[in-house]
């Protein structure tokens, strides 16, 4: 990182008589102005099936909390856990003074039942919308063993359901 608005270090190798490769690092600037932040939805969506029980819950847990301790003050949230079933922490977007409560609802997570990936993705989309950026961040260990099974259904489904500004990070 450096004080420009990006910074950017190129690494390049070639050998005598071979096509050469290169490495380019672009880094933002380290610090922005707090007008320049732009404001968030985001969809902390967590598999909390039986599978998930131990390390896996755990990490998951910590991946949210950390999430949820580095939203911005603008930021609004939820938390989709999902098994057989789904629960959320809201019945809409929360705003990130609500951290504290949501972390207690992660803590309370306990893992159980099946994968039913396509109905928690179906009722995480139907919270997004607007015109802030949608986030939506999706901890899974596995394949639906619940619901639709289908990956390319689900995934064609999510695509459809999804607005422009959705982003998903599996």
């Amino acid at each position: 990182v450096g004080q420009q608005d990006l910074g950017a270090n190129l690494l390049s190798y070639k050998d005598s008589g071979e096509d050469g490769f290169f490495l380019l690092l672009l880094a933002p600037q380290a610090t922005v102005d707090a007008q320049e932040i732009v404001a968030r939805d985001i969809f902390f969506v967590l598999d909390t099936s039986g599978s998930m029980r131990g390390e896996k819950l755990k990490q998951a847990k910590a991946a949210a909390r950390y999430v949820l301790d580095n939203l911005n003050p603008q930021d609004r949230f939820n938390i989709i856990a999902f098994n057989t079933s789904t629960s959320s922490y809201a019945s809409s977007l929360r705003p990130a003074s609500d951290v504290r409560a949501a972390g207690q609802f992660v803590q309370a997570l306990q893992a159980g039942g099946g994968t039913n990936i396509a109905r928690a993705m179906e009722e995480t989309l139907a919270q997004t919308g607007g015109d802030r950026p949608q986030i939506i961040v999706f901890l899974t260990d596995g394949l639906p063993t619940e619901g639709e099974r289908d990956a390319a259904k689900i995934i064609a489904q999510v695509s459809e359901q999804a607005g422009g500004n959705v982003r998903l990070f599996p």
